[in-house]
């Protein structure tokens, strides 16, 4: 017998948002095209209250500079609760390899086979975050 489905959705306060960004290093980063969005998954870093990314020269690189403002998901899972976080914000791309040493982005791994010598920072004006239970499977 299946349990009932509770949809009751709860709101994560901005530390424990933080703490899960922190705890992880995969998400997705929404950007504005010429012809709409697209999304791009991403490796990332957290280091004082901001995100940091590598990534390859490519429309990515030309449309956040052309429209800085972007999104950033990241999702996961603890024990019998799903989460999703929300960062929303200006992105830019270091210029200093002052910045750049800094970040620690250096030492982010990416999963991706492509160089990636492209350092970008997000700097979040709204971070939200939402908990819920996961149905049983």
């Amino acid at each position: 017998m299946s349990e009932p489905h509770d949809s009751a959705v709860e709101e994560l306060a901005l530390d424990e948002c933080w703490d899960l960004l922190t705890l992880h290093d995969f998400g997705r980063l929404a950007v504005a095209t010429d012809t709409g969005v697209d999304i791009f998954p991403m490796n990332y870093l957290v280091h004082d209250r901001a995100i940091f990314l590598r990534s390859a020269p490519g429309s990515k690189l030309t449309s956040i500079t052309e429209r800085p403002a972007i999104a950033f998901e990241v999702d996961g899972r603890r024990l019998r609760r799903r989460w999703s976080i929300v960062v929303k914000g200006n992105i830019d791309r270091l210029g200093f390899d002052s910045e750049i040493v800094e970040s620690g982005i250096l030492e982010l791994n990416s999963q991706s086979p492509t160089a990636k010598w492209n350092y970008l920072r997000i700097s979040p004006e709204s971070v939200t975050g939402r908990r819920f239970k996961a149905p049983r499977r």
